[in-house]
């Protein structure tokens, strides 16, 4: 719009117009200037003069610009981060949240209301919660603060925090920001690493001690068989020697280097050479073992007599788990590129408070169980780069699942 039309669009206005027009200075600069037009008349209303002030507003115009586009930096940040952010009351109420903290802890967009204090934390924590805010509130940030936080779905998950004070333009904190990592994986790694620290350790161990402790045992069981006629505490002692050697042998399994031998093995052979091993067992147990074999003939490269031990132990396991009797299944499968072999019982099941423990060395649920056998078993599957997972609920049954990837002769480990 030319100059005269603004100054007649002016004119018809009794209070004026602002506009902004960009202007070339002779050096050949261009300035953006913000312009007022505000007409004046006399008394009898007729036109006096047009009074025109112009101030530049390049600058300002720049880091409004500037400012512009940080924000939509931060909004796309903020909007498309895979960590959870929200802005919390200082009353723990969630005033915002991003798509990534709705994911993780079950909500749908834009609910009602979450209370981080009430829907997210777990009650015996919420004390200790309270304490991590108040630090927040007094000004300071608190980073990488883990603990656990509760889906909506009730599920526990473990968490990383990191709070900081949100500050108003007088420095007075109105709120508090918290992003929040899942670090789930993380931990399960962790667990992975523990675990396979104890197996290295306990092999160590296993190769030094039991060698040493081994050759006086074959002495005194020799000598006390010998004596087992002339005294009435010799077939005790017998008995727990037994179990002394079977401890040994156990921990000469976890000893490193092991002779493996890996060729391929027809996997329906392998399971029906066990069954045949547990068969008798199970039906002095009114023990009914059911069995479904997708496949008859599935070839895997393995060593079979390893594998062998891995089935004995977890059927055993689960024999003893049904002293009343009942049906055990077990299952196999191809899943993709693996073989997957799955025992159900209907056993007394595992507490959850006991789940976390399974595998570790000198941990069992058994009286008198050692819980080596277990960790030989995840030992064995980890060397085959297999997986076995444990799924159990008390009073219902426990299912183990053992899945082992089928190679060729010529992938063989």
């Amino acid at each position: 719009m030319h100059s005269y039309e603004r100054d007649e669009e002016a004119w018809k206005e009794p209070g004026g117009i602002q506009y902004e027009q960009k202007i070339c200075h002779p050096d050949g600069q261009a300035k953006v200037y913000e312009i007022v037009k505000a007409p004046q008349f006399d008394k009898k209303g007729a036109r006096k003069y047009l009074v025109t002030i112009g101030r530049d507003i390049t600058t300002r115009q720049e880091m409004e610009g500037e400012l512009q586009e940080t924000q939509e930096q931060l909004w796309a940040l903020y909007n498309n981060s895979a960590d959870p952010i929200s802005l919390l009351s200082l009353d723990g109420d969630i005033l915002k949240a991003n798509p990534a903290f709705y994911d993780l802890y079950g909500y749908r967009s834009n609910p009602e209301s979450i209370n981080i204090f009430h829907d997210l934390t777990p009650e015996d924590i919420r004390e200790e919660t309270k304490n991590v805010i108040r630090r927040a509130k007094r000004g300071e940030q608190v980073i990488d603060y883990e603990t656990v936080r509760k889906r909506n779905d009730g599920e526990l998950i473990d968490v990383s925090l990191t709070y900081s004070p949100i500050r108003d333009r007088n420095g007075k904190i109105s709120g508090i920001s918290a992003i929040t990592r899942d670090i789930r994986d993380r931990k399960k790694t962790e667990d992975l690493l523990r675990r396979s620290e104890k197996l290295s350790v306990l092999g160590q161990l296993a190769a030094a001690v039991a060698h040493e402790v081994r050759n006086p045992l074959t002495t005194v069981k020799g000598f006390t068989q010998f004596l087992q006629d002339k005294s009435e505490y010799t077939g005790l002692m017998l008995s727990e020697l037994d179990r002394i050697e079977v401890i040994i042998n156990e921990f000469l399994t976890l000893a490193k280097p092991q002779a493996v031998t890996f060729k391929e093995e027809d996997m329906g052979e392998v399971i029906k050479n066990v069954l045949s091993l547990i068969n008798t067992q199970a039906a002095l147990n009114d023990i009914e073992i059911k069995t479904f074999f997708e496949a008859e003939k599935l070839t895997i490269y393995c060593d079979s007599n390893q594998i062998k031990q891995v089935l004995l132990n977890i059927l055993k396991n689960a024999l003893e788990a049904m002293p009343c009797g009942g049906i055990l299944v077990l299952k196999t499968r191809k899943i993709s590129s693996h073989f997957q072999i799955e025992v159900i019982d209907e056993g007394v099941g595992i507490a959850p408070e006991r789940m976390k423990k399974l595998g570790e060395p000198f941990y069992s649920n058994k009286e008198k169980g050692t819980g080596l056998g277990l960790m030989v078993c995840y030992k064995i599957i980890e060397e085959h780069q297999g997986t076995i997972t444990i799924e159990s609920k008390e009073g219902v049954g426990t299912t183990v699942k053992m899945s082992l990837p089928i190679f060729h002769s010529e992938q063989s480990p």
